[in-house]
């Protein structure tokens, strides 16, 4: 992925989608664009990944709104193009009946909202490897919360839920971007604020202090990675 922004994410799917022949399966092509298994056809995840990918298209708009207001008013072509095509996209049907709506043009005006809204942004991408990174580093700790017979079974419900939102937002980055990764970290480690139970966990419990590394370090790598506003520092200072 090249742009952290909706329309530098939809711009990668469209891509992903042109390059698959036209008489191939819907439901295939997308299972593949979202590198999802076989066991997810069709499946409510796969539906989910659909809607999300259609709401590209108006976060696009929202943030040119912000930034380019006079490319925003009325709907730019591309957007209104992007929109028609999911309407008139049969899933049960062969990828033609999106990809025949989206044409060299307008892949080309979507390039051109993703070049637009980069331009003064320092984010920059998180590449694979720094994903996988986080990812093992998070997922490691859940294990071991799970498998964990000395905490509160409150505490560790709440600690799995904030774990798993994090491993979700990684999951969900090629479509999402970097923000919903940082903000499930600062909401994790913001919780130590209203419940002293989690925080003494965090602070003093060997497990806890392990959660808290791995929270610290996946804030690290996307604040780093992005140019993201940095969380470490203030990490430390909930923990006082």
């Amino acid at each position: 992925m090249k742009y952290d922004n909706p329309a530098g994410r939809l711009l990668e799917i469209l891509l992903k989608v042109q390059a698959y022949p036209k008489n191939a399966s819907a439901r295939d092509v997308w299972r593949e664009v979202f590198e999802l298994p076989a066991s997810e056809t069709l499946s409510p995840l796969m539906t989910a990944k659909l809607g999300t990918t259609m709401l590209l298209v108006q976060q696009a708009i929202d943030l040119l709104r912000e930034d380019h207001p006079e490319l925003a008013d009325p709907h730019p072509g591309w957007a209104v193009q992007v929109s028609h095509a999911f309407q008139a996209h049969n899933v049960h049907s062969h990828i033609e009946t999106f990809s025949a709506n989206i044409s060299t043009d307008l892949v080309a005006n979507v390039r051109t909202a993703a070049v637009l809204l980069d331009k003064g942004s320092k984010r920059k991408t998180l590449s694979v490897e720094k994903l996988a990174e986080m990812r093992e580093a998070i997922d490691v700790v859940l294990k071991d919360v799970l498998e964990s017979d000395e905490m509160d079974a409150g505490l560790r419900n709440y600690v799995v839920r904030a774990l798993r939102k994090i491993l979700t937002a990684i999951d969900e980055y090629k479509l999402t971007g970097a923000t919903p990764i940082l903000e499930s970290i600062e909401q994790a480690v913001g919780h130590v604020m209203v419940d002293p139970e989690y925080k003494n966990f965090l602070a003093n419990a060997p497990l806890g202090q392990r959660v808290f590394n791995a929270l610290q370090a996946a804030g690290s790598i996307v604040t780093v990675a992005t140019g993201m506003p940095a969380l470490t520092h203030t990490a430390q200072l909930f923990l006082r």
